[in-house]
C-alpha cells in the first residue's frame, strides 16, 4: 500500500566510519546513493510552530516514506539537496499505513 502521489526518492546515506583500531583514528564516511518510495509535500503552518523561529525563512519540505532516515542522509528533490531537520515522534506501526514523518531542509540554503 502507497502513499497519495508517491515517488521513488534519491537519497545519498553515508556508510561506514568507525574507528581505526591501529591508529585511533576516525575512519571517513562513504556516500552510498540509493533509493526509497516516499511522498514529500510542502510543510503546514503546523509544522512550523514545532520548530525555531530561524526555520520559518528555509526551504522546508515534509516527507513521509516507509523505512526510515538517518540524520546525515541527503534527500535530492528537484534537482535540490535537503537534510533531515526534525522526526516526528510517533510509532509508525501504529498507523494504517505504516511510515515516518520528516521535516526536510534545502541543505545549501543558510
Amino acid at each position: 500500500m502507497g502513499f497519495v502521489r508517491e515517488q521513488e526518492i534519491s537519497i545519498i546515506r553515508l556508510t561506514g566510519g568507525s574507528i581505526d583500531r591501529a591508529t585511533g583514528r576516525p575512519t571517513d564516511k562513504v556516500e552510498t546513493p540509493g533509493t526509497l518510495c516516499g511522498s514529500i509535500q510542502p510543510i503546514t503552518g503546523e509544522d512550523l510552530n514545532k520548530l525555531p523561529d530561524g526555520y520559518r525563512t528555509s526551504d522546508l519540505k515534509v516527507i513521509f516514506t516507509h523505512e526510515p532516515l538517518e540524520e546525515d542522509d541527503k534527500i535530492i528533490y528537484n534537482e535540490r539537496t535537503f537534510r533531515v531537520e526534525h522526526e516526528d515522534e510517533w510509532d509508525p506501526g501504529s498507523s494504517t499505513i505504516p511510515h515516518y514523518r520528516y521535516v526536510i531542509k534545502r541543505e545549501d540554503l543558510r
